[in-house]
């Protein structure tokens, strides 16, 4: 009958037709998390991962937006290969229906979106298993950020971190984004004084996020009246569906460095003289109308509103309904409502009214409480030195873990620092005590790591961690008694060969 054979013959052609996938696991700290997680977090972390999906020949990651490059080409950019390698299984997935997928959810992963605790490759990462294989990443390396987060000295590190991820998406940026093979060519009009037209090039198939990769950020998009805020909303649902059609932005307003509006837009508002719940109230009216701009209710104000009347009127009077005025609200003769009519021209004066409100309530804010007193009497475990003295064996003998740890790092000083705490059982102890007090107040903690890289709370130039613990030493945190000063690191005796020759007292 002929009807087996051809069954098995095409299920062999359609395996073979299948792809492969796997993932690519990078190790961000180079080694240094295995070598140094337990002592600094309580328990041991194989890696910092950041994860790349290769299938179709690609490697596509989350960084500057979502990626797609040759897995060499990802590993020149990282300047590292993957530690580690895991095959995921087969896809069913042609390539066409996984770009679409990407296309469709591309504006979920804009650059300014990610997040390195919350939002991150990893996260993208998953996602994209799932659709390709209904299969999910390693657990740990989803639940690593929120582990992290939880203990003082991720909080401590939480900005740092941050900052040195998005530099590294900042460079793989720089190496292309995902895109669409079929493009159509769209006119960007920018309104206001320096008004400009611009080509660009998006995909056909693409999202209201592919077109506002082309515009600064917080820009808003308008087309045929209409505002483009949903990032991923079709192009051609929007009614972009060929080349030559223009879409108006609005860019958003600038500021100066103390983030009030510059002086392009000449607010004049006095807002010293209003208290902070009427602030609260009048950068909320003007919020709801940046979030909304299509709908009328939120841009018609009733003077005679019980709410607003009680809320503006009566606890802000004049002055209040001044600031109102100044973001682009107007009375309507023989009406008692202020209207904000909707134009290219009042978007960046709304603004920038919300900005200096949300500005002057934020000066206004309390500050924040102490932190909360540690568990179980706050006491530390003892500093190990014989371990702290090992890790620092470890890095010292380690090019990677070296060149990882910066170019203070100072193996030398830092041995002969941990030599003098373990003589020294009082000095450990109020190095001790500043640890958990670094653990506790993260701007403290901040004051002692400028300390020690300019090399202690004194003269001198130790390098780190030596010049860290020295700070540490050095600083008495009751002011009353009468501490023990640590004596100067490797470095400071070789810049000091003559400190014994003191002058007298």
């Amino acid at each position: 009958f002929g009807k087996p054979s051809e069954s098995k013959s095409s299920l062999s052609i359609y395996k073979a037709t299948m792809a492969e996938v796997s993932l690519e696991i990078y190790d961000l700290s180079g080694g240094m998390a295995a070598q140094m997680s337990e002592p600094l977090v309580g328990r041991v972390i194989e890696a910092v991962p950041h994860c790349g999906v290769v299938v179709f020949g690609k490697e596509y990651f989350y960084g500057g937006g979502i990626q797609a490059l040759d897995p060499e080409e990802v590993h020149r950019a990282m300047g590292r290969e993957p530690y580690k390698r895991e095959a995921l299984g087969e896809t069913t997935k042609t390539k066409e229906e996984f770009e679409v997928f990407l296309r469709a959810i591309s504006g979920n992963w804009m650059p300014e979106s990610y997040d390195l605790w919350r939002h991150n490759c990893n996260d993208f990462a998953d996602v994209a298993c799932q659709f390709l294989c209904k299969k999910s990443i390693p657990r740990w390396i989803l639940e690593l950020p929120t582990e992290v987060l939880a203990t003082p000295l991720g909080q401590m590190l939480e900005g740092v971190l941050s900052s040195a991820q998005t530099a590294l998406n900042q460079q793989l940026g720089h190496y292309g984004h995902f895109e669409s093979a079929e493009t159509i060519n769209l006119n960007l009009k920018s309104t206001g004084e320096n008004a400009s037209l611009t080509k660009v090039s998006v995909p056909a198939d693409g999202t209201v996020a592919d077109l506002r990769r082309h515009v600064p950020r917080e820009a808003r998009l308008v087309f045929q009246g209409k505002v483009l805020r949903n990032d991923a909303l079709k192009l051609k649902d929007s009614g972009l569906s060929k080349s030559g059609l223009t879409v108006l932005y609005v860019p958003p307003p600038t500021t100066t460095s103390s983030g009030a509006a510059s002086s392009d837009v000449n607010l004049d508002l006095d807002l010293g003289s209003l208290n902070v719940e009427v602030l609260k109230t009048t950068s909320s009216i003007c919020g709801k109308v940046i979030e909304h701009p299509d709908e009328d209710k939120y841009r018609t104000l009733k003077l005679s509103n019980a709410a607003f009347k009680r809320k503006v009127v009566d606890a802000g009077g004049a002055k209040a309904l001044a600031v109102l005025k100044k973001a682009g609200f107007v009375e309507t003769p023989g009406e008692d409502v202020l209207v904000l009519k909707p134009s290219a021209a009042a978007w960046t004066p709304l603004n920038a009214v919300k900005k200096a409100l949300d500005a002057e309530i934020q000066q206004r804010q309390p500050p924040p409480p102490p932190p909360p007193a540690p568990q179980g009497g706050g006491a530390l475990p003892p500093l190990d030195t014989s371990q702290m003295r090992a890790m620092v064996d470890v890095i010292a003998t380690n090019p990677d873990l070296a060149r990882a740890a910066g170019p203070n790092f100072d193996a030398a000083g830092t041995r002969h620092m941990l030599d003098v705490l373990q003589s020294n059982p009082a000095l450990q102890r109020q190095v001790e005590s500043t640890m958990h007090r670094m653990l506790q107040d993260p701007a403290f903690a901040n004051e002692m790591l400028a300390a020690a890289n300019r090399g202690g709370l004194g003269p001198g130039n130790a390098g780190f961690p030596a010049g860290l613990m020295t700070a540490m030493a050095n600083r008495n945190n009751n002011p009353t008694s009468s501490g023990t000063t640590a004596p100067p690191s490797s470095q400071q005796q070789q810049q000091q060969p003559n400190s014994s020759s003191s002058a007298p007292e």
